[in-house]
């Protein structure tokens, strides 16, 4: 049971790691340029990567899912979490 846990923990966090990326096929798009839009999108995907640097904190502090995977999501999730926190800070300034 603790190796299916590391193992979801794991993978979910792997899965964050395109998230951010996504953004820029999504952007070819007329209407997400214009700024209603361009705005919401902003704010989703800051707070998403937020998430996912929370998400990784937990799984390797609290929950002891420390594999060389799992380090690697640590370190880009929480560089993702303060890309995102400067993102939300901007768009509201």
């Amino acid at each position: 049971m603790k190796n299916a846990k590391q193992l979801l923990c794991t993978v979910i966090c792997a899965v964050f790691l395109p998230l951010p990326w996504t953004i820029f096929p999504l952007r070819t798009n007329q209407w997400a340029l214009e700024m209603p839009a361009a705005r919401i999108i902003i704010i989703l995907y800051a707070v998403a990567m937020i998430l996912g640097g929370i998400f990784s904190g937990i799984c390797y502090g609290e929950l002891k899912v420390r594999n060389p995977v799992m380090k690697i999501c640590l370190a880009v999730n929480l560089a993702y979490a303060v890309f995102g926190a400067v993102a939300l800070i901007m768009i509201n300034v």
